[in-house]
């Protein structure tokens, strides 16, 4: 859903895509004990599953026309 409704008004769109591994939790992390030390510690950033060259509309050279009634669409991902 988009601010326009259901889908996209009709026009050419830059796409891209994403795909990120997800973060395991580990026990500790649920029910461990508190450490100061790791409090402000940032986790490392997920791996992405995809290319990152996708992860940019204006670099993917991925392109969609939306016509009246919509649709969808598939992207072949290569590299």
């Amino acid at each position: 859903m988009s601010q326009w409704g259901p889908g996209l008004p009709e026009g050419e769109y830059l796409v891209s895509v994403t795909k990120f591994e997800e973060r395991p939790v580990a026990a500790e992390e649920e029910e461990g004990p508190y450490d100061p030390a790791l409090a402000n510690m940032e986790p490392p950033p997920p791996k992405s599953l995809i290319p990152m060259k996708y992860a940019q509309p204006e670099q993917s050279g991925l392109k969609a026309s939306v016509g009246k009634s919509g649709g969808t669409f598939d992207f072949d991902l290569t590299d």
